[in-house]
C-alpha cells in the first residue's frame, strides 16, 4: 500500500495533517459559523412563517369583513328599497287625493257656474220679458193711438207675461 501512496505521490503524514486540518476547520466552522448561520436561517424561516400566518389571518379577516360588507350592503340596500316603496306609495297617495280635490273643485266650479248661468238666465229673461212687455205696450199704442195709462200699463204686462210662460212651458 505505500506503494501504490508512493506512486501516486500522496504522503501519508500529510494526508493526516490535512485529515486533522480538516477536522479542526470543520470544528471551527461548525462552532463559529453554522451554528451562528443556522441560527439565522431558523429566524428567518420563523419570520417568514409568522408573515405567512398573518397573511392567512389577514386574509381570513378579509374575507369576514367582505362577508360582512356584503350582508351589510344587502341590509342596505333592502332598507333602501322599502323606504322608496314607501315614499312611492306615499306620492301616490298625495297624487290621489290631489286629483280627488281636483275633480272635486272642478266639480265645485261646474256647478257654481251652472247656478250662475241659471240666475244669469233668469235674470235675462226678466230683462227680456220687461223689454218684450214695453215693445208691446210701444205696438199697441202706435196701433191703437191711444196713450196707454200706468194702469193700464200693468195689466198689459201681466197679460203678455202670462202669455209667454204658457207659450214657454207648452
Amino acid at each position: 500500500m505505500e506503494k501504490i501512496f508512493t506512486d501516486f505521490g500522496v504522503d501519508p503524514l500529510l494526508i493526516s495533517a490535512q485529515a486533522v486540518n480538516f477536522l479542526v476547520l470543520f470544528y471551527i466552522l461548525k462552532r463559529f459559523l453554522f451554528r451562528p448561520l443556522l441560527k439565522i436561517i431558523e429566524e428567518r424561516q420563523k419570520v417568514v412563517q409568522d408573515s405567512l400566518d398573518n397573511a392567512d389571518k389577514i386574509e381570513q379577516r378579509l374575507q369576514t369583513v367582505e362577508s360582512e360588507s356584503a350582508e351589510r350592503l344587502d341590509v342596505v340596500s333592502k332598507k333602501a328599497q322599502k323606504i322608496i316603496d314607501n315614499a312611492t306609495l306615499a306620492a301616490d297617495v298625495i297624487i290621489e287625493k290631489a286629483h280627488k280635490k281636483a275633480e272635486s273643485d272642478i266639480e265645485k266650479m261646474i256647478v257654481d257656474a251652472q247656478r250662475h248661468i241659471a240666475e244669469e238666465r233668469k235674470t235675462m229673461q226678466k230683462e227680456l220679458h220687461q223689454e218684450l212687455a214695453k215693445l208691446v205696450i210701444f205696438g199697441i199704442e202706435k196701433t191703437s193711438s191711444k196713450i196707454v195709462d200706468d194702469e193700464d200699463h200693468k195689466k198689459l204686462i201681466a197679460q203678455q207675461c202670462d202669455e209667454l210662460s204658457m207659450e214657454k212651458s207648452g
